[in-house]
């Protein structure tokens, strides 16, 4: 099992009250749900590649409000989206908008104290924003 797996297990799966296997079955199945040229990456950020995207932009690529998540260079680091729990079988349901404690915490830092950045920037695959 790999970093990444290990990360999600860690971060997502423990409290999902599934087992490991059946936790990635069901991120793998919701994965897949996405319509195929998609797969949960918008094209904006996609065309953003190595520049910036407007954080208006980012948010409309969404059709339920997520958590956006950027260094403290503005560098876009992660975006969180919420999704129910079928309560009849634990499994994944309907996207649906993060609620306040998600909007409000650290998944969504790119406004705080009423001032929010106008960009964040998308950096290309294994290119890091280190600055000493």
């Amino acid at each position: 099992h790999g970093g990444l797996a290990k990360h999600e297990w860690k971060q997502h799966g423990t409290c999902s009250g599934l087992p490991a296997d059946a936790y990635f079955k069901e991120a793998l199945r919701t994965m897949l749900s996405f319509p195929r040229m998609d797969r949960g990456t918008p094209k904006v950020i996609m065309a953003s590649i190595g520049g910036e995207v407007d954080l208006q932009d980012l948010r409309k690529a969404y059709h339920k409000q997520v958590g956006i998540k950027a260094t403290k260079e503005g560098v876009l680091e992660e975006i969180t989206s919420c999704w129910e729990k079928r309560r009849d079988n634990g499994k994944v349901g309907q996207q649906i908008d993060c609620p306040a404690f998600v909007m409000k915490g650290f998944r969504n830092n790119v406004c705080r104290k009423g001032k929010c950045r106008k960009t964040v920037k998308v950096t290309k695959l294994g290119e890091c924003d280190f600055r000493p």
